[in-house]
């Protein structure tokens, strides 16, 4: 049963115990004193994770692209070293 009268405590409680628990983390260093403000804080903390885990993502994704160019190179090169040594 939903108690209709729940105080604003309990609500940031429990608002809080159904955050992912990196959000969690974060939200949990700053002090609130509304729901209203938990949730912008909540949102703010979310879009910084985002991105934090958008530039990773990116850069590992550059990194396997430069890693294969690389890979890709050195076969190359050492096709023609033994096409070379086959002459």
């Amino acid at each position: 049963m939903i108690d209709m009268h729940e105080s604003e405590e309990s609500k940031m409680a429990r608002f809080v115990s159904g955050l992912r628990r990196d959000i969690q983390d974060v939200v949990e260093l700053y002090e609130y004193s509304s729901l209203e403000k938990i949730v912008h804080l909540t949102i703010k903390v979310e879009s910084q994770l985002s991105k934090k885990t958008s530039f990773q993502k990116s850069h590992n994704d550059s990194f396997y692209h430069l890693m294969s160019i690389y890979l890709f190179t050195l076969i190359s090169l050492n096709n023609r070293l033994l096409d070379y040594n086959n002459k």
